[in-house]
């Protein structure tokens, strides 16, 4: 993995992102592509995980890449941000401490 924490955790990349609750039914317009776009991230291996959160305004997403390069093309090509449906936070670096259970 790309860098990684002084006690061998690996570096991932944080993305959250959103879209406005009144921007939904384009937002489902352009969700095909959308899915798509993250298939073929999950299975070339730059996407980790990914899912929404409760949010009262719209919907809120939480992206985990697995390196940060693969982050930005996502927000660079994906459908929901090309056609300015979503709007992101800046990429953060996130080295989580792993337990098995």
């Amino acid at each position: 993995m790309p860098g990684s924490h002084p006690d061998s955790r690996p570096t991932f990349y944080l993305l959250e992102y959103s879209w406005r609750t009144e921007d939904e039914l384009r937002v489902q317009n352009a969700y095909a592509a959308h899915r798509s776009h993250l298939d073929a991230l999950g299975t070339g291996g730059g996407l980790w995980l990914i899912g929404t959160l409760e949010a009262s305004d719209g919907t809120d997403v939480v992206a985990i890449f697995r390196d940060r390069t693969a982050a930005e093309e996502f927000v660079a090509t994906d459908p929901l941000f090309t056609n300015e449906l979503a709007t992101s936070r800046p990429i953060r670096e996130w080295q989580p401490l792993q337990y098995d259970a």
